[in-house]
């Protein structure tokens, strides 16, 4: 009855779980860990009676080699008690078996806080029961079992997991409760083999992971689209409200956003929706052309944050294009991707997400405003140079000053040190700068957040500086008026235990040198 009780709450925690928020997912994984077990005979000789005093424990070793498939070896010892009559008398008998077992893990739901799994293994097991029934069941004895399992795993923090599983095992043989009949068809394998099941917990300690996963994303850009579409059709029919919105923002110096301005997963390509939305956004723009717009681009929270800033910059940069293919000058056009760092919403849930998934309009009356806003002092003596319009003014004047500034915008495909279109246009504006003022030098800085190895991170720093020295080079400046220095995670300026503060350390320096 305990035993029943006890797998009830176990599966009734993990159907509840299911429904928790997303984590993050990575594409692989190492992990050990360690725990207890209560094992307990569930089909022995019928002359046997399975007894409740039993106990074990487990350590693994595992290696996630997918999102949803893993392999981990999970060497266990359990000591199980069992009682047959021998001339009207009862004798207990106890049985200490150690096993190494090879394990294949599939993940069902691998993005929910609580993910569960099933489990096919192969073992290998060594026993010696201390009263078996006859003298022939005496001493050491081997063999092999198959397991079945099923458990849930509580990702509660970063690095580290719970474990609740329940695992049924087929021995290859009918001595291990120390008593023996022929001709038995038990377990699993339908053998003359005894069975027991296994009961454990424990924790799991994830030492090494590969890059993030994107696998989590899908689940909510479905929700959205259950939603936006009846929204869609009423903006689609009703351009003189969009023109009418935009206008008011105009007058009132607001931002303004529309939710059907949508991409196809994972991409920077305009929906049908989008586009007739934005037709309605430029033919207003064209009405105010002194007007000047800031495009912002912004994701929600999962996947890697890096990749995010990425998929942002380049749905900003393709709504830019659009609205210019209406006929709204470039210079009145700058688009930004802020990825992940500004939400609006709870990213917690599907609603949050989906409001933070966004193309936001921030309107710039001149481009003397935008001077003023493209520069925000991070710490004393230096400076962020954001993507706004007037960043060239802005450099210059840090330029000339003999300033030291940090170039927001610059930025590296995932894990490489090959620059990303929305950085080269940045790179651009320095290198026109650096060609009207030619005596002046700089070096070039690189930094990284602190996760990941220390040393990695150098190495990774100092060739993402030469790739930014090489680009300006190629755009015509002297190689000898620049040093690159990569700095590692050194000297952070945001909080690394923040996700908005490790992509302020996730940076390009520059440093006016005399």
């Amino acid at each position: 009855m305990k035993f029943k009780l006890l797998k009830i709450i176990v599966f009734s925690v993990l159907l509840l779980g299911m429904n928790l928020n997303a984590q993050d997912v990575y594409k692989t994984e190492w992990y050990i860990g360690g725990g207890g077990i209560y094992p307990r005979y569930m089909s022995i000789t019928s002359t046997s009676i399975a007894d409740h005093a039993n106990y074990g424990g487990f350590l693994t070793l595992g290696y996630n080699v997918t999102e949803h498939i893993g392999f981990r070896v999970s060497p266990y010892f359990v000591s199980l008690d069992s009682y047959y009559f021998k001339n009207h008398v009862e004798i207990h008998n106890r049985v200490n078996m150690g096993t190494i077992n090879l394990e294949a893990i599939y993940t069902i739901l691998p993005c929910e806080i609580i993910s569960p799994y099933l489990m096919l293994g192969w073992g290998y097991s060594i026993y010696k029961g201390d009263q078996p029934y006859s003298k022939e069941l005496e001493g050491q004895k081997d063999g092999y079992q198959l397991e079945l399992g099923a458990g849930g795993e509580f990702n509660f923090w970063d690095d580290f997991s719970i474990n609740a599983e329940f695992n049924y095992v087929t021995a290859s043989n009918n001595r291990i409760d120390g008593n023996w009949s022929l001709n038995e068809q038990k377990g699993l394998l339908y053998s003359n083999g005894d069975s027991y099941m296994n009961a454990r917990v424990g924790i799991m300690w994830y030492f090494d992971r590969g890059e993030k996963s994107h696998i989590c994303e899908a689940p909510g850009i479905k929700e959205v689209i259950k939603e936006v579409p009846v929204k869609v059709e009423k903006i689609k029919i009703d351009t003189v409200y969009i023109e009418k919105k935009v206008e008011e923002s105009i007058a009132q110096k607001k931002s303004f956003i529309f939710p059907g301005v949508n991409f196809e997963f994972d991409s920077d390509r305009l929906t049908p929706e989008a586009k007739v939305i934005l037709g309605s956004v430029a033919a207003t723009l064209l009405k105010y052309p002194n007007v000047f717009i800031r495009i912002e681009g912004h994701t929600d929270s999962i996947g890697n944050d890096m990749y995010n800033k990425e998929l942002s910059a380049k749905r900003a940069v393709a709504v830019k294009n659009y609205l210019i293919g209406k006929g709204v000058k470039p210079e009145r056009l700058v688009a930004v991707g802020f990825g992940e760092i500004k939400p609006i919403a709870d990213n917690g849930t599907p609603e949050g997400r989906a409001m933070n998934r966004r193309i936001e309009f921030v309107v710039i009356e001149a481009p003397t405003e935008s001077i003023k806003q493209s520069k925000v002092e991070i710490k004393p003596g230096k400076t962020l140079i954001t993507g706004f319009v007037g960043r060239k003014k802005a450099l210059e004047k840090l330029f000339v000053e003999n300033g030291q500034f940090v170039l927001e915008g610059v930025h590296f495909k995932f894990d490489s040190d090959e620059l990303t279109p929305e950085s080269t246009e940045i790179l651009d504006d320095v290198a026109e700068v650096l060609k009207k003022h030619s005596d002046i030098k700089v070096e070039v800085l690189g930094y990284t957040d602190s996760l990941g190895d220390e040393n990695y991170n150098l190495e990774l720093s100092n060739r993402r500086v030469k790739s930014v020295i090489n680009y300006l080079v190629s755009k015509g400046i002297d190689s000898s008026r620049m040093i690159g220095k990569g700095m590692g995670e050194s000297n952070p300026i945001g909080d690394n235990s923040t996700k908005e503060g490790r992509a302020l350390n996730r940076r390009i320096e520059f440093r006016v040198i005399k």
